[in-house]
Formats: C-alpha cells, structure tokens, sequence
C-alpha cells in the first residue's frame, strides 16, 4: 500500500493521472447573509455552504425572490458524507465539548441539506434528499 491508499501499481503506471479536487476559499462563507452565526458557520460542512451560495446565485440569476409564493421552488440535492466532520470537527475534544456530538452533526449531516437549504431560503416547493450512491 503506498501514500494515501494508492497502490504501487498505479503509482507507478505511466497512463495513472492522479487527481482530485480542492474546493478554495471554502472559509469565506457570508455567515451573516444565510442567518448563521459564524460558529454555526465554521462547524458546518463546505458542501453544505457551498450549496446555498450556489442555490442563492441560480434563484438570483433566474430572477426568482425566494419569498415570492408563486412559482413554488423545490429542492432536489444530495451531498457526500461529512468527512469535514470527522476529520476536522470531531478531532477536537475543546470543540466537541462546546457544542456536543449532535450539534456538530446538524450542519453537517447529509439528510438536513435540502430542508436546510429550503428554511434559509424561504423555498416552499418539495424539498427532498437524493440520497443514494450511484446518484449523489
């Protein structure tokens, strides 16, 4: 087994194209925009974050107001597992501490993003998570 659970095989093969996604500036959510406090905003997960900045700009660019009844908006969406939360919020037992096991988890828990993203965004339509692995 080599680095990161590549094998020496395919570290080795001359047509192996490593690859991976970074996601930048993750840390420059606008807390106050969405109505989280910048804890809350810390401890949730980037997907999560990224989701209602993304949601915000297609409403946005589709001219929609959030708050206006008509058309109903719905939410369709699914994310991976929270390994935010493993790796970088349950590590720290000051933090764990604080807010507790189950406070972390509720932004970052995978089954709370779509009605999570509805409440914020003032979204009345379905509001239903994908939540399967070929699909999300």
């Amino acid at each position: 087994m080599a680095r990161r659970g590549l094998s020496v095989a395919a570290l080795e093969d001359p047509n192996f194209v490593r690859s991976g996604s970074v996601l930048e500036d993750f840390d420059k959510f606008d807390s106050k925009f969405f109505g989280y406090t910048p804890r809350d905003a810390e401890t949730m997960d980037p997907q999560h974050r990224l989701l209602l900045e993304c949601a915000w700009q297609a409403l946005e660019g589709a001219g929609y107001l959030p708050s206006s009844p008509d058309p109903l908006i719905g939410v369709f969406a699914g994310s991976a597992f929270s390994t935010y939360l493993l790796n970088n919020l349950y590590v720290d037992p000051d933090l764990v501490e604080m807010i507790g096991e189950i406070g972390l988890a509720i932004g970052n828990d995978k089954d709370a993003l779509c009605s999570t993203l509805s409440y914020k965004l003032g979204l009345e339509g379905p509001s239903v998570a994908v939540q399967t692995f070929c699909s999300t």
